[in-house]
Order: structure tokens, then sequence, then C-alpha cells
């Protein structure tokens, strides 16, 4: 499992540092556009804004779509000579999606989620979250690699991080679900679940910031 997180992470190192040595026309446009032309600095503060710069740089390399139509995760694999190994990696990263989870418990080094929005559940270890508690919620980036593609399957959690305060939890689902039925009636009436998560990611951010961040000011 070390293994395959430590791929996973060089690979989105390697992807950032091509954005920001070829793309760079692209960022202040992408900036705007997540941050819906706020500036972070003035909203968020110590521990959010460090988590703030990661989120950003998360949506950035996985879900931002250039003026045509193109991710980075495309232009990278385009220009860039990649094992089957790197291929694999690529393709988990370009189907993941940022969902809603909430803590259930603990199953030996891993900790049990519930997938709010998918009605599900799955085991990931979070070393860096160790202090998590039953109840807790927070939306993150799951990555999913199934048997076939890496032995025994593996899930390895993204660079993102949304924590919300449990008693925030209706609010949260409230706000996702009025934006997922603005999504089907305005953007994608034949949409689900799926590709609102990976076509409006950046919800998740805003609204973040319009419970979270809010209390700090």
């Amino acid at each position: 499992m070390i293994e395959i997180e430590e791929k996973v992470h060089s690979i989105l190192n390697s992807i950032d540092e091509f954005i920001h040595e070829h793309y760079q026309e692209y960022l202040q446009e992408a900036f705007e556009y997540f941050w819906e032309e706020e500036r972070p600095e003035d909203i968020l503060h110590g521990m959010m804004f460090e988590a703030g710069e990661l989120n950003f740089e998360d949506w950035l390399i996985i879900d931002y779509r250039n003026p045509y139509g193109e991710s980075f995760i495309d232009l990278y694999e385009k220009y860039t000579e990649l094992s089957e190994e790197e291929l694999t990696i690529l393709k988990a990263l370009r189907s993941s999606t940022i969902s809603l989870y909430e803590v259930q418990g603990q199953r030996g080094d891993k900790t049990i989620l519930k997938d709010l929005l998918r009605d599900r559940t799955i085991e990931v270890r979070i070393p860096l979250m160790a202090g998590l508690r039953h109840g807790d919620i927070f939306a993150t980036r799951l990555i999913e690699f199934k048997g076939e593609e890496i032995k025994g399957g593996e899930v390895v959690m993204g660079r993102c991080i949304y924590p919300f305060h449990p008693s925030l939890k209706d609010r949260v689902l409230k706000y996702l679900d009025m934006q997922f039925k603005r999504y089907l009636k305005n953007e994608n009436p034949g949409g689900d679940i799926n590709t609102f998560l990976k076509d409006a990611s950046t919800v998740f951010n805003t609204v973040w910031i319009t419970l979270m961040a809010g209390e700090t000011r």
C-alpha cells in the first residue's frame, strides 16, 4: 500500500511541475474560477489556508479543463513517455472524484468511511488523520484501484481535504443536493451523481468556505 501511495503522489508532483513549466497561461484563469474571484488569503487562515492551497492543487491537476476541454492529466499523458504502471495510475486519477465521507469506525489499520452521496462504505488507510473519531465528516478524493490493476486492489487518499463540523452534516448535504438538482436541470439532464462529482467538484470548496471559513473570521 505504501508503495502505490508513494507512486501516486510522485506522479501528482510530476504533473504539478509539468503544469508550472508549460502551462502558466492557464493558472490565473483556473485560480479565479476555483476561488470565485476571491483571494483565499482574505477568507482562510492558518491550517485552513494551507488546506485550501492543497485543495486547489488537487482540483487543478485532476478536474480542471482548459478551454479545449483537456485536463492536465490528458496533456501530461500526451507529452510524456510513461510506463504501463504510470498509465494505470493516471487512469485511476482521471476517474477519481471527491465525495463527502463520514467516519464509521476502524478495522485494523484502516478507517471505515461511509460515502454520504453514493450510499456505500469504503476502507482506507489515513495515517495523517489518526485523530479521526466516529461521526466526523469531511470531503476528500479517494483514488481507487481494482484488483486486476494493483494486486488486491487499493484505495489511496488524494491531497484534498474539506473538513466540516459534524453538526453541519445536514446543511452540507442539503446544499450539495440543491446543487446536484441544479446541475441536472441546467447543465447535464442525463447526468448522475458520479458525473456531478466530476464536473462540479468545486462545489466542495464553495460549501466549505461558506460554512467553515465564515466561522473563523
